[in-house]
């Protein structure tokens, strides 16, 4: 049986993309029983994939990053310690990290790079972790045995920039999981209800609020309809805060007071598939992505989505979504207007969606992630 180390550090934090892709990936491998895995968490390592958040992680955090310098750079040296006593025990015959930056280890490595957003939108990232990309990035990918995107645009750009051997770069789609499919609203009544909302009565957005995300586009395009249009309802945003443009600020404090968004902030992660499920649509007008996770989960609910032309987001919605450009206000309006008049195009959308959907599964990730493992194992 082929044995695996993990980087799981991610799952100990609230669930952001990276944390999402090791939990649906593992879960996925753990089901075939071919593979013997075992996960680091930076103080420890385990036999399961843990995702319960380490209690007051954000706010251990925030005192951290008061009192330490650099404290990116110091996490990881802490990291490094432990993680290399672990792999001696074990000694694995593959060690995958998915998340950019390998620790040490002289052995077969695979790393996946979800995105280079480091690169094309630096402001999205603490001035730190720039630096610690930009350190020591570069030499994790020249050790790399193997290097996995999310998506063929991502490989493509990751092969330019870095000037990787093209033969040492795949791309592979994510999953979507299996708690995201559509409901009714029987099923979303408790969740919708603990958040103020109705079934079909809101219009929603997920995503980090950070300047790549383009929120932006979506609330000035909404709050430009016309309340007839609208018809009372919300554009709602599920979402950490992340980082905010001085424009951005102002404009949604505006349309909070004025009833036209709703902010939910961090939304728990089992409550997401209903969140979805309970919308009208979904807009998702990013500038960048790795993949666009957001926009298959929904399509899997049975929702019709907006999205942007940008990057991989035309790859991963084919032609089961609208596509607008992320810097047409206009376009971006008009989507949302047809999306809300029109129930007849909601349906062909939606369908369309839940097919494209069912196309990306982590059963399929997992598969073609073991044969990248099984090609540069040392056994």
């Amino acid at each position: 049986m082929l044995r695996l180390a993990v980087n799981a550090v991610p799952l100990r934090s609230p669930l952001t993309g990276v944390g999402q892709y090791i939990r649906g990936l593992m879960a996925a491998i753990e089901a075939r029983g071919d593979v013997e895995a075992r996960y680091f968490y930076a103080s420890h390592w385990g036999r399961k994939a843990v995702t319960s958040p380490v209690a007051a992680i954000d706010d251990v955090k925030r005192v951290v990053k008061k009192v330490v310098p650099y404290p990116y750079i110091v996490s990881r040296t802490g990291q490094r310690l432990m993680f290399s006593g672990g792999m001696r025990l074990m000694r694995p015959h593959v060690y995958h990290e998915p998340n950019y930056v390998a620790l040490p280890w002289d052995g077969p490595l695979v790393v996946t790079v979800h995105d280079l957003s480091f690169v094309r939108h630096p402001e999205s990232h603490p001035k730190d972790r720039l630096e610690h990309l930009a350190r020591y990035l570069p030499a994790t990918l020249a050790r790399a045995a193997h290097v996995v995107t999310d998506s063929e645009t991502v490989r493509e750009e990751a092969i330019r920039h870095f000037g990787l051997d093209p033969r040492r770069v795949t791309a592979i789609h994510l999953g979507v999981g299996a708690e995201f499919a559509p409901r009714g609203a029987e099923a979303t009544a408790a969740v919708l209800a603990r958040h103020g909302l109705a079934h079909g009565g809101y219009v929603l957005s997920v995503g980090t609020l950070e300047p790549r995300k383009n929120l932006v586009l979506a609330l000035r395009a909404w709050a430009s309809l016309p309340e007839a249009v609208r018809g009372g309802r919300p554009l709602v945003v599920a979402g950490m805060k992340g980082w905010l443009t001085d424009s951005l600020v102002p404009l949604v404090e505006r349309l909070e007071r004025e009833g036209l968004v709703r902010f939910l902030g961090f939304v728990a992660q089992e409550d997401l598939p209903l969140l979805y499920a309970g919308a009208l649509a979904v807009a998702y007008p990013s500038r960048y992505e790795g993949f666009g996770l957001p926009v298959v989960e929904a399509m899997a609910c049975g929702v019709p989505v907006v999205t942007s032309t940008a990057s991989c987001l035309p790859e991963v919605a084919g032609d089961a979504a609208l596509l607008v450009d992320p810097d047409d206000e206009g376009a971006m309006a008009q989507a949302l207007r047809s999306l809300l008049e029109d129930a007849a195009l909601r349906g062909r959308l939606a369908a369309a969606g839940a097919a494209r959907a069912r196309e990306f599964t982590w059963a399929r990730c997992a598969e073609r992630t073991v044969a990248v493992y099984r090609a540069v194992a040392r056994w």
